[in-house]
């Protein structure tokens, strides 16, 4: 007998809502196994809320990457990959099993091509962008192949709608491991609600949350104006308080500025938007999400730095805007931060 009814792919931050609306709806069905890969944080939030029936299962990646050139490598790649799905994937059959994306990463691919063999696996999109085949250099052909043979899926190279021309990514073609294409309808709301964090904050204290991730660092002036930023609420009466990314943390210069850190592992979605009288950030999709449903408080500050790379900075700002569904408002001016930071003063938290 299978020991899971339910499995659950968590790829990414931004997946963590929609399993846990999937969890709700399958919980009654058995016992879930959560799987998480790469950023603990998601692996940590799980653990954190301590959820009746759960497993949850971390799988870190390996340093190496496949390669043309080290073959010796490979192996020791293939044997890895083999052992890993024995140990986590071998006794589960005629389980339900449940994944987000398709992009980017090659090794939950592996495990889903696995479990496909003995179970119905569905992928379940939400991501608000597209990509399509693109044509590859011949190196490119031959790394899809060894790709193919490591991991026992199926992939080909891709390209994000509106990125810059030279960023192929891996795409898994789950269609050709029979998987079922699943496009999310659920409302998060409820999940949302039900396993918010809320953070112990003085009553009466006005605070803005700010979103920072040092990969959004694409501009000379970011750090400047970041401390610009701080420095204009901090004058204002405001607690800064940083999110940082769940995967790369904070840049390092923040922790010497004159704000207070939330653990990194808690997603921004699961905070209540109801403790913070401003929320900014720049195009990371976690602003995007909060933005819809609290669009009188959340801005996006990445119109104000002067980007070294003017497409990648447009795609991040189109990207975020398209999460956001056009609820986002971007900040064009210090002098308009300066007022709605005023403005928001006012307001009740």
């Amino acid at each position: 007998m299978s020991p899971f009814q339910s499995v659950i792919f968590c790829q990414s931050p931004a997946d963590l809502k929609f399993a846990l609306e999937i969890y709700e709806r399958r919980k009654s069905a058995g016992a879930v196994l959560f799987v998480t890969f790469e950023v603990d944080g998601m692996r940590r939030f799980l653990e954190f809320l301590q959820l009746p029936n759960v497993v949850v299962r971390h799988i870190s990646y390996p340093v190496d990457t496949p390669s043309l050139r080290r073959w010796g490598g490979n192996w020791a790649l293939r044997k890895w990959l083999r052992d890993i799905l024995d140990e986590h994937f071998l006794p589960i059959q005629g389980a339900e099993v449940f994944y987000f994306s398709n992009e980017i990463e090659w090794v939950a691919p592996a495990c889903l091509a696995y479990l496909s063999r003995r179970n119905h696996v569905s992928w379940c999109s939400h991501h608000k962008y597209s990509c399509v085949p693109t044509t590859a250099f011949w190196r490119h052909h031959l790394l899809v192949r060894i790709y193919r043979w490591i991991s026992g899926a199926e992939f080909e190279w891709r390209q994000v709608e509106g990125s810059p021309a030279h960023k192929h990514i891996l795409w898994f073609r789950s269609d050709r491991h029979g998987i079922a294409h699943r496009p999310l309808t659920a409302d998060t709301s409820t999940v949302l609600r039900t396993y918010a964090h809320r953070l112990p904050l003085p009553v009466g204290q006005r605070n803005a949350l700010i979103f920072e991730n040092p990969e959004e660092n694409i501009a000379d002036d970011y750090e400047a104006v970041l401390r610009q930023v701080f420095q204009m609420l901090v004058v204002a009466g405001y607690t800064v308080l940083i999110k940082p990314h769940p995967r790369v943390g904070h840049s390092p210069f923040v922790a010497a500025c004159p704000v207070q850190m939330i653990p990194a592992f808690i997603p921004g979605e699961f905070l209540p938007m109801d403790q913070f009288a401003l929320v900014l950030g720049f195009t990371s999709s976690a602003l995007g999400y909060v933005a819809r449903e609290n669009t009188e408080r959340v801005f996006s500050l990445a119109k104000l730095l002067h980007a070294r790379d003017r497409q990648l900075m447009d795609y991040g700002v189109n990207y975020v805007a398209k999460v956001a569904e056009g609820r986002l408002r971007f900040v064009e001016s210090l002098s308009e931060l300066q007022g709605i930071i005023q403005q928001r003063k006012g307001m009740a938290a």
